[in-house]
């Protein structure tokens, strides 16, 4: 059995809680535009600028465990059936307790989840699923200069010269891509072949620049809201939104190459997160689903900004730990049913051979 990186598994798990707080602050509240209360508004900048670098965690950990991993069918359509399974689960609960907000449109979306992009994420993760094997035999073979002029290059032309999300060079979707996955595995994939830098060794030097990256982002983020300037249509900053946005992606990397250095020497706290680290993938899906977005999620937690600062990030973190743990309870029970109907056919298979061979023999 493959040996587990605790540093991966806990990456895995603060970045889908970072991503259930993400969309409670900035989708369920608009809480970096609205609030009338100064300190929440500084509150909902400062935790959104350090939530937003979940989604790219994700894909930087494809790259740093996908480049020597063995490209196994059976583990996409694991995932696949995984998507089904909340995508199908979700509409069975709209069509009986919401069916006045199922329209053709997003029950078609739930059917087909893949066909009609109902997750961003995954279908992004479908095209570098085909392409692994091709990426991660040409990144193998680069040396370790060629590589940095790579990365180095790509950096260049899809952080920093795509600033402006209105011109969109290279269609990365302001992040929301294959393409900008494809690139976060490429990142990814150089820390596993060449190791850390020497320089970012260091957890305290590493901890003090993700400190500055970070009050760099808040600091943008009110710039361009007093400024009013590359923002969206709801009146959020790019900076709040835009994965792909330089100092966005530097501070995934920086968070990414602190917390892979973390490892526990407690076995009962290692399993909890491995356990946790892999069924953590189903947060997303029950919280992003285009039914649970629309009606669940957007613009319902508005409450938060009249709540002192206080119980404001109490009840963040409450109502974000309700969908993460509620989202893994949900996701334990779908892996015993798809494990029991999997041994099922695992015995029945055995029988029929059993019975085939006895009637050889006879």
């Amino acid at each position: 059995m493959k040996q587990r990186i605790f540093g991966i598994d806990l990456i895995r798990v603060i970045a889908m809680f970072m991503i259930m707080n993400y969309h409670l602050l900035l989708n369920g509240s608009w809480m970096t535009v609205q609030p009338t209360n100064t300190i929440n508004l500084f509150l909902g900048r400062v935790i959104v600028e350090l939530t937003v670098i979940s989604v790219n965690l994700f894909a930087l950990v494809s790259g740093y465990v996908g480049l020597h991993s063995h490209h196994r069918i059976k583990r996409f359509v694991d995932l696949w059936l995984q998507v089904l399974f909340f995508s199908w689960l979700v509409l069975l609960y709209f069509w009986f307790f919401r069916k006045n907000q199922l329209t053709t449109d997003n029950i078609l979306h739930n059917l087909f989840p893949t066909y009609f992009k109902a997750y961003w994420y995954w279908n992004g993760y479908v095209i570098l699923f085909v392409l692994m094997p091709i990426l991660n035999k040409g990144l193998s073979r680069l040396e370790k200069v060629s590589y940095r002029r790579l990365i180095i290059g790509v950096f260049l032309l899809t952080s920093v010269l795509t600033v402006n999300p209105q011109n969109d060079m290279f269609n990365l979707s302001m992040g929301y891509s294959g393409l900008w996955l494809i690139i976060l595995y490429i990142y990814g994939a150089y820390f596993k072949r060449f190791g850390m830098p020497k320089i970012l060794k260091s957890k305290l030097l590493l901890f003090f620049i993700i400190i500055i990256n970070w009050c760099f982002l808040v600091g943008i983020s009110y710039y361009l809201h007093i400024h009013k300037v590359y923002l969206d249509v709801n009146g959020l900053a790019m900076s709040e939104f835009q994965y792909n946005f330089s100092l966005i992606t530097t501070l995934s990397i920086f968070v990414f190459l602190l917390l892979i250095q973390i490892e526990s020497q407690n076995k009962m706290m290692s399993n909890i997160i491995t356990f946790l680290g892999k069924h953590s993938f189903s947060a997303y899906l029950l919280q992003t689903n285009p039914l649970v977005f629309s009606f669940l999620i957007t613009g319902q937690y508005l409450f938060l900004q009249k709540l002192t600062p206080l119980n404001m990030v109490l009840n963040l973190i409450l109502y974000a730990s309700i969908w993460f743990f509620g989202a893994i309870i949900i996701d334990i029970i779908r892996s015993c049913i798809f494990k029991m109907f999997s041994l099922s056919h695992y015995k029945l298979g055995i029988k029929s051979k059993k019975e085939n061979y006895k009637n050889e023999k006879a």
